[in-house]
């Protein structure tokens, strides 16, 4: 008797994994037809209700990327006179500036320097009873830092010392499948050592490029929870040698800085860096002079398909010099001495 039942349970089981699998294996092998996905009607209005989570995720990035376009797309035809741009407010600006500025400083605390040790570095030196400026010029990086705040599909930088040195960094939010807030800081720049005695006041001219785009879209975008904020910087820290650690901020000067709570198209911005800081080098000390680029994006919380990305990330190359980023060009510093 327990014999024939193990055999009854056994070929049901069996007959089940049969009527079954053909089923499985047709969902396994269906893909994402994304023309059945986003039109809903004749009209070709996007079905938001099949915009799930589980079939986002399987996108492609080439595919996200339209679907994205598409959305943009339908937006604008359902809100002809909808107001297509929304910047942060100065209040929202402010807010936004601080938080840089704090997730920045604790960088001072943490982090360190990484230097390319197949770059030679240069000196400068600080002599004794010259009245007159001297000029030295360095046209090629040798040293940087990136750091991100959350998981690399939201936000990621990197920067590297090869041509003549470039930052990229990203922030990108979107739902369904990736609530949040995140930032990412990428850095290039000059390690350089001071020797001889005493101090001088200097010109620093940091110069280099910068490109990047925010975007701020989706059906229901534009509420307060959802933002995207880039800033670029030209930065003079000094440097504990042995360590690499960043000891402080010596100057800073603002380059760029804006952000969105809608930008249905994505807005670029860009331009070249020259920017001249006046600070006191003293000899026996390190400094590094840098351009910085930050991102930041919020997606506060669930709203259809909506995202938020602040970009100055070359997705094509994985980071390289040359589009969205930071490339560095050159640092000449002129010694004035009195």
């Amino acid at each position: 008797m327990r014999k024939s039942k193990v055999s009854f349970l056994f070929a049901l089981v069996l007959m089940l994994s049969l009527m079954i699998a053909p089923v499985t294996q047709a969902m396994e092998d269906q893909t994402i037809d994304l023309d059945e996905l986003l039109v809903a009607d004749e009209n070709h209005v996007i079905n938001y209700n099949e915009l799930r989570t589980d079939i986002i995720q399987k996108l492609s990035e080439a595919e996200l990327q339209r679907l994205k376009d598409e959305i943009v797309s339908d937006y604008i035809n359902r809100n002809p006179d909808a107001v297509l741009e929304i910047p942060l407010t100065d209040a929202q600006m402010q807010k936004a500036t601080k938080q840089k500025e704090s997730n920045i400083g604790e960088l001072i605390s943490r982090k360190q320097i990484q230097l390319d040790k197949q770059s030679k570095v240069e000196s400068l030196n600080i002599g004794t009873n010259k009245t007159f400026s001297t000029s030295q010029i360095f046209t090629r990086a040798n040293a940087g830092f990136s750091i991100a705040s959350d998981i690399s599909n939201r936000t990621k930088a990197n920067f590297g010392t090869d041509g003549t040195g470039w930052a990229d960094a990203k922030s990108d939010y979107q739902c369904p499948g990736g609530i949040g807030s995140g930032y990412a800081i990428s850095s290039i720049g000059l390690v350089v050592p001071v020797t001889g005695s005493g101090s001088s006041k200097a010109l620093v001219n940091i110069q280099g490029i910068y490109n990047g785009y925010m975007q701020v879209a989706g059906m229901t975008s534009g509420n307060l929870n959802t933002h995207a904020y880039t800033s670029v910087d030209v930065d003079i820290y000094e440097v504990n040698p042995s360590t690499g650690q960043l000891v402080s901020l010596v100057a800073t000067s603002n380059i760029y800085s804006n952000g969105y709570v809608l930008s249905v198209l994505p807005n670029s911005f860009g331009g070249d860096i020259s920017e001249t800081l006046m600070p006191t080098l003293y000899a026996g000390k390190t400094y590094y002079f840098a351009i910085t680029a930050y991102t930041e994006s919020e997606m506060a919380w669930y709203d259809v398909f909506t995202w938020a990305t602040a970009d100055m990330y070359d997705d094509s190359a994985n980071g390289a010099s040359g589009g969205e980023g930071v490339d560095f060009t050159s640092v000449e510093v002129t010694l004035l001495y009195q």
